[in-house]
């Protein structure tokens, strides 16, 4: 594999993980959020590849094009394929970004494999050591209390859409993702954030920790980002205006962080 622009296609566990690397340098690891795809980053690769990065974007398991995934999704079984797509295209060790979701897997990887993991930036996803009081209308509280009374649930994945990004651009990306979702998967794999939500507070990330979140994402999460942050001595980007698919609805603003944290994380030890 050269790495300028490929597909990739990697068979583990039941599930053909499906993606594409562009560019070649450091490696970084664009991880989607539960009900997405790999479509939400797609403002962010092409100056992350001009940058002089190698780029690998993958569909979670049972998400995009990753089908079928024969086995539930698990905290362990989704961080056992993010390893199994790096040794794939030969990435030693990767800069992990993650979304929601992919922010709640890169922090399990991070301290679970810290050899693999050479810069983790955490894009509105809870303090894995944590666990927030949710406050608004996110995930959970939706598909509990509103599925049940859509019979096809189209309402319910609208309403949940909706709470998901500040702009039109992203609660229509957002729609889209999570109707094309197989009966019963968000709600399957939302359940590996409570699965990793309980670290040791104390057993840090050793690798290099960027934090952001948009500022009109759900509450308990924000907070939580915020007491990781004061618990680490990090900095947190709260995103005006952006809300919990920050990379669709503040895209300059998300690629500047990251642009400026992977130059410098990976080149020197510094956090920011």
């Amino acid at each position: 594999m050269d790495g300028h622009d490929e597909q990739f296609a990697v068979r583990t566990a039941g599930c053909i993980l499906m993606g594409r690397v562009r560019g070649a340098g450091p490696a970084v690891m664009l991880l989607h959020d539960a009900g997405m795809d790999r479509a939400v980053f797609d403002d962010e690769v092409i100056p992350l590849v001009d940058a002089g990065f190698r780029v690998a974007v993958p569909d979670l398991r049972g998400h995009g094009r990753s089908r079928p995934s024969a086995t539930s999704p698990s905290a362990e079984v989704l961080e056992r394929d993010v390893l199994a797509i790096m040794d794939e295209l030969g990435m030693d060790r990767a800069a992990l970004v993650g979304q929601a979701l992919g922010g709640t897997i890169a922090q399990g990887l991070a301290r679970e494999h810290p050899e693999r993991v050479s810069a983790l930036a955490v894009l509105g996803a809870a303090w894995n050591a944590d666990r927030p009081v949710r406050s608004g209308p996110r995930a959970p509280e939706i598909l509990g209390r509103v599925l049940p009374r859509c019979p096809t649930g189209r309402a319910a994945l609208r309403r949940l859409a909706d709470s998901a990004s500040t702009t039109r651009r992203g609660r229509a990306l957002a729609l889209r993702s999570l109707a094309a979702l197989p009966a019963g998967r968000l709600r399957r794999t939302l359940a590996v954030v409570d699965e990793e939500l309980g670290a040791d507070p104390d057993r840090r990330v050793a690798a290099p920790t960027l934090l952001v979140c948009g500022a009109a994402d759900d509450a308990g999460v924000l907070a939580s980002m915020r007491r990781w942050a004061a618990h680490d001595g990090l900095a947190l980007h709260e995103v005006p205006c952006a809300g919990h698919l920050v990379t669709v609805d503040a895209p300059d603003e998300v690629t500047g962080l990251l642009l400026g944290f992977l130059t410098g994380a990976l080149t020197g030890p510094e956090r920011v």
